[in-house]
C-alpha cells in the first residue's frame, strides 16, 4: 500500500509540475491506484481465496476509489464552475460512472458469493448481516447517483439546481462514508462463515 501511495503522490506533484505530461503521469497514477487495491487481496479474509476472487476484489476496490474519490472534486465544481460547464461534467462523469459502478456491482457480487458462500449465510450470521446492511446502504447511494443523472443534472439550467445537486452530493459523501465504515468492521471485526 505504501508503494501505492507513493507512487500517486509522486504523479500528482508531477502532474502539477509538469502538466504537459498529464495523461502518462496519470497512467502511472492508476498504476499506483491498482497496487493499492491488490494490497487488499494479500491480508484479511481473500488472502487465500481462488484468484478470480482476487481479481474481483482488486477491480472491486478500484472501482470504489474512483466513485468515492470523485465526490469531492465534483462537489467543489458547482461552487466554481458556471452551470454549462457543469453540466458537461456531470454528464461526462455520468457515462464513465456506468461502467465503473456495473463493475463494482459485480465485481463486489463475485467477492461477496465467495465469502457468504449460502443465503442462509447472508441471513444467519454476523458477517452477512452486515453484507445486508451494506447492499442496503449501497441501494441508497445509488438511488442519490441515479437522482442525479436523471433528475438533477438535467435540471441544471437554473441556479436552485446548482444548490440542489450540490446538497446531494455532500449526502452521497455521507453515505459513501458509511459504506467505508460498514466495510471496514465487515474486514476486521466479523469474519465470513464461509469464505
Amino acid at each position: 500500500q505504501l508503494v501505492g501511495w507513493c507512487l500517486i503522490a509522486l504523479m500528482a506533484i508531477l502532474m502539477w509540475l509538469k502538466p504537459a505530461f498529464i495523461s502518462l503521469l496519470s497512467t502511472f497514477g492508476m498504476l499506483g491506484a491498482f497496487i493499492i487495491a491488490a494490497s487488499f487481496t494479500q491480508t484479511g479474509h481473500t488472502a487465500e481465496a481462488p484468484i478470480w476472487v482476487r481479481i474481483a476484489l482488486t477491480l472491486h476496490v478500484v472501482a470504489a476509489m474512483w466513485w468515492m474519490g470523485s465526490l469531492y472534486p465534483l462537489r467543489r465544481a458547482c461552487y466554481v464552475l458556471d452551470t454549462s460547464h457543469l453540466q458537461s461534467l456531470m454528464v461526462e462523469f455520468g457515462k464513465q460512472a456506468m461502467f465503473f459502478v456495473g463493475l463494482l456491482l459485480v465485481a463486489g457480487g463475485v467477492v461477496s458469493y465467495h465469502l457468504e458462500g449460502s443465503f442462509s449465510n447472508l441471513v444467519d450470521t454476523g458477517h452477512g448481516n452486515l453484507l445486508l446492511l451494506k447492499i442496503g446502504t449501497v441501494a441508497v447511494i445509488l438511488s442519490l447517483a441515479a437522482l442525479h443523472k436523471f433528475a438533477y443534472v438535467p435540471a441544471l439550467s437554473n441556479g436552485k439546481s446548482t444548490a440542489i445537486l450540490k446538497r446531494s452530493i455532500t449526502i452521497e459523501m455521507w453515505v459513501g462514508f458509511l459504506i467505508l465504515v460498514i466495510t471496514a468492521v465487515m474486514s476486521s471485526v466479523t469474519g465470513p462463515a464461509y469464505g
